[in-house]
């Protein structure tokens, strides 16, 4: 007879219940993610709810517990207040990421159970009160990033409990009080409190960090200025002194105010109302309806301190003239006029209007019909302190024969005075303008800015570069990189200007010298390599224009190299439209592209319009960049391009996509070699010799940024991982939601194409360089992908006879 034990049904029951205690939490985390989804909305509303709650766009699970883990909604769109018994009750979350939203309000109360989080951040948001005492029990935090929000109140040394914290943003919030010790905080590798009201000394465990991140604040001691060493209590005899001095200084004041009085009176001193002798300016200004003018800034607490010399004489104490620090460092003055950004200022299109020994002054043209005129001070010799007190000082002086002052800048690298600008230019223009140098003297701008994300509209009277192939372009093969692209040049250098400047092509325009240099221009970047910018010439010519810095070889050299560039000529490279070698100057002139940089198409800032790029588009740009690849590795088995990245291509007439900077990377020191960040094979130690394999591992590179919509830092920056690695940290089964840029979803039946070539992509970027294929493999493997919609797109045919 068998006998019946109990223990069975028992150990039946206990495991039903813990399965469905498993699934009982994920139930509870999908009804967290529900609530927050209610309450800002964004791209959660497009989860799924007939989906799992794994399956849903930046949701993350872990299989083996079967709860959320990860959350990532960076800049998708979240608005509002996050609300309690969302967030705080996905208590097995390790990441959280809502940088970029529009998120506002107190950080929720019980953000503090989510003990497991390693990565809480949430810059550039609204969020605003105190950093919540509950987060200082988030004992596994490794970076907590809370910059750009608007948090108040002091530093809590309660810091000092997240013991395996390595990185710690708080920079651009409205934080006070002193910085605590947090001698706790050993693994700390970043820190940055910049830009928000703090006060005292810098602990000396924090004076390892850069002057940069405690800058906009007042504090002292390394890496800033010293602090004072005065005691912090006064004297009896100090405090009577003190006091006598005050009486003395106040009887000066009166009898100095009596005395201008008199002299207000007697009109002896000539800041009576000036009447003018003339009759009325018959010349009527247009009004611009869309220029928004600096309103009168001044109030009735600006106090002077009379009887001090120069800027003393000047000195305030500014009560609400400066109004709008900005996040970014700009002061901008006036709580009516219009808040500059630094951003906005550096991207604009400028004019220079003159140099000298002060600095460099340009009109900017900001969006929305604003202009300023900007100057950038050069070879600044007081301490920041005093050179905000005077700047202030100048800002709260109004008069209607001053110029107003709109905003400034310090920074350690620039600092920048912006005034308003004055429609009918200086008195010395209108007095001795010469139509032979232009309206103005107008020079290029050679400042250090970053590459402007707007898209210019397109000019139909630009005069386009005609074909300059010729027959007799004979090549010298055999030689590495740019040896291997040298030619002996016929008649392709056929314009040798008497200012030095040579054009290529008989049937190209033949560019002066003086006209570039008076051009208008438009900064597009600043590279390790140099400057380059957009010059706007007479006749509606546009070129860009490569401003090298430290180039290495010699003139003969240089141009035998530029001309051998200059020979090339493909459908896929952007066309060189001249050169000029000078003592102190050296250029590369190329045709612009109507549609700008891949780059700015890509990742254009916030602050401009983007149009989304459809995967037809995509997937052309890809195959076309692969293609002007292939026609520079094969002028010679050593031949490489050196520098690929998405600010190196341009895009013409189309979407056409072209190659630019080949072979510029050879001129220059290795010093000054391409920043690659993010780009830069595994064994590449000098980025000057850079093989095709490595060309080859750029462009899987590229081809993930098309693919995810991610420059390749985001990642680093993120997640400490590059974007390769990124990608693979990845299941395959969650690309479409997790890796895939949203703007290429929603169309299924490319999906299969998007994976396919991302495995194309990770062959690429492989870390071995004898596993990445050929460029001529890369190219037929795209066009097998993507199918017949490419068969026309045939890679040029090389028109360079040798």
């Amino acid at each position: 007879m068998i006998s019946y034990s109990p223990i069975l049904p028992l150990l039946f029951t206990l495991f039903v219940s813990f399965l469905s205690a498993i699934d009982s939490d994920l139930v509870a985390d999908r009804a967290a993610l529900l609530r927050l989804s209610s309450a800002v909305g964004g791209i959660t509303r497009f989860w799924d709810l007939n989906n799992t709650t794994c399956s849903w766009v930046g949701v993350t699970c872990d299989a083996a517990i079967n709860r959320v883990t990860e959350l990532r909604l960076p800049g998708d769109g979240l608005r509002g207040q996050v609300p309690v018994n969302s967030i705080g009750n996905l208590t097995q979350l390790r990441v959280l990421s809502l940088r970029r939203n529009s998120l506002s309000g107190a950080l929720p109360s019980d953000l503090g159970s989510c003990v497991e989080l390693r990565n809480l951040i949430l810059h550039e948001n609204d969020f605003s009160g105190g950093i919540p005492a509950s987060l200082f029990g988030l004992n596994n935090l490794l970076r907590l990033d809370l910059a750009g929000n608007n948090f108040v109140g002091e530093i809590s040394p309660e810091f000092n409990n997240l013991t395996r914290l390595r990185t710690l943003y708080l920079e651009n919030n409205q934080l006070t009080g002193s910085l605590p010790q947090l001698e706790n905080l050993s693994s700390l590798r970043e820190f940055n409190v910049s830009f928000n009201r703090l006060n005292g000394s810098i602990p000396s465990r924090l004076g390892r960090f850069s002057t940069n991140s405690f800058l906009g604040n007042s504090l002292c001691g390394s890496p800033l200025d010293s602090c004072s060493n005065g005691g912090n209590k006064l004297s009896g005899g100090a405090i009577a002194g003190i006091v006598i001095g005050s009486v003395i200084g106040f009887l000066l004041v009166i009898l100095i105010l009596f005395i201008l009085w008199r002299k207000y009176r007697n009109g002896e001193d000539g800041r009576r109302v000036v009447t003018s002798p003339f009759p009325p300016s018959p010349v009527k200004l247009p009004e611009h309806d869309n220029r928004r003018r600096r309103t009168d800034i001044v109030r009735e607490n600006h106090e002077f301190d009379n009887g001090f010399s120069n800027m003393a004489a000047m000195r305030v104490r500014v009560g609400n003239v400066v109004k709008n620090r900005g996040n970014d460092g700009m002061v901008s003055f006036g709580d009516g006029a219009e808040v500059l950004s630094l951003e906005d200022l550096l991207t604009a299109s400028a004019e220079v209007l003159g140099r000298g020994t002060v600095g460099t002054t340009y009109k900017a043209y900001l969006e929305g019909g604003i202009e300023v005129v900007v100057k950038r001070l050069k070879n600044v010799v007081v301490s920041e302190r005093e050179f905000r007190e005077n700047v202030e000082a100048l800002g709260a002086l109004v008069h209607e024969n001053l110029v107003p002052l709109r905003a400034y800048y310090y920074g350690r690298d620039e600092k920048l005075i912006v005034y308003e600008s004055m429609p009918m230019g200086s008195l010395a223009a209108l007095l001795h303008g010469s139509a032979e140098n232009g309206e103005d003297g107008r020079r290029v701008v050679t400042s250090p800015f970053p590459p402007s994300p707007v898209k210019l509209p397109e000019h139909d009277n630009r005069r386009r570069r005609t074909d300059i192939v010729r027959e007799n372009h004979e090549f010298d093969n055999g030689f590495s990189n740019m040896a291997a692209m040298r030619v002996r040049v016929g008649n392709v250098v056929k314009n040798r200007g008497n200012d030095g400047m040579v054009s290529f092509g008989d049937g190209a325009e033949v560019l002066i010298l003086e006209d570039l240099l008076t051009a208008s221009a438009e900064v597009l970047g600043r590279g390790t390599v140099g400057t380059t910018y957009k010059a706007y010439l007479e006749g509606g010519i546009e070129v860009v224009v490569k401003r090298l810095k430290n180039v290495v070889v010699s003139e003969r050299e240089f141009r035998e190299n530029v001309e051998a560039l200059g020979a090339l000529v493909h459908e896929n490279l952007v066309p060189l439209r001249a050169y000029y070698y000078g003592r102190d100057e050296k250029l590369i002139v190329y045709e612009s592209m109507p549609m700008g940089s891949l780059a700015a198409l890509l990742h254009g800032s916030r602050s401009s319009y983007r149009a989304p790029l459809s995967w037809e588009v995509r997937s052309r740009i890809a195959f076309e960049v692969a293609c002007g690849i292939e026609y520079l590795h094969s002028l010679d088995p050593n031949a490489s391009h050196g520098n690929i990245k998405a600010s190196n291509i341009f895009l013409a007439d189309n979407y056409r996509a072209c190659i630019s900077e080949f072979g510029i990377a050879q001129l220059v020191s290795s010093t000054s070699s391409p920043n690659l960040i993010g780009y830069q094979a595994p064994e590449v130690l000098d980025s000057r010799k850079v093989s095709q394999k490595a060309d080859i591992y750029c462009f899987g590179i590229l081809l993930l940024e098309l693919l995810t919509g991610k420059a390749p830092t985001d990642a680093l920056n993120e997640e400490g991982v590059d974007l390769p690695r990124w990608v693979q940290s990845v299941a395959e089964e969650k690309w479409t939601i997790d890796v895939f840029d949203p703007e290429l979803l929603g169309h299924h039946y490319i999906e299969d194409q998007l994976v396919k070539l991302l495995h194309l992509a990770i062959y690429c970027t492989s870390k071995h360089l004898d596993k990445r294929p050929s460029i001529g493999e890369v190219t037929s493997k795209i066009k097998e992908i993507c199918g017949s919609r490419q068969q026309e797109l045939q890679p040029s045919r090389i028109e360079v006879s040798y």
